[in-house]
């Protein structure tokens, strides 16, 4: 998909609260969670057009003082992100969004619903 905008109220808490502690993941997941460390972010973006929202690591910077997002979505020239806490999204170049993930490892969390036909 070019697009992908998820909903926010869906999100399971451990994404709300952004962590990185992948024994929570491990925890709360099981065999669902994903660890996509290493991942592009084009990698990444098929499992948020397939609806699941993805956590990110960030360098700690004024405009990431928490060192980590959300991504909740995306179109044909940006991520749709979200802050730990917040409740509104927004937009941060996909060049711009590619070259910050990678500056920070590519450390990427997510989980996996399977869905039965």
């Amino acid at each position: 998909a070019t697009t992908a905008r998820l909903n926010l109220e869906e999100f399971p808490d451990i994404v709300n609260q952004a962590s990185l502690d992948v024994s929570q993941w491990e925890t709360m997941f099981g065999d669902n969670f994903l660890d996509l460390s290493g991942c592009s972010l084009d990698a990444v973006l098929y499992y948020v057009s397939e609806g699941t929202p993805v956590v990110a690591q960030t360098p700690v910077s004024e405009d990431f003082p928490e060192g980590v997002v959300i991504i909740a979505g995306y179109d044909e020239y940006n991520t749709i992100l979200l802050r730990p806490g917040q409740t509104e999204t927004f937009y941060w170049g996909l060049q711009d969004s590619t070259a910050l993930f990678e500056e920070a490892g590519n450390i990427f969390l997510t989980y996996w619903d399977h869905i039965s036909d």
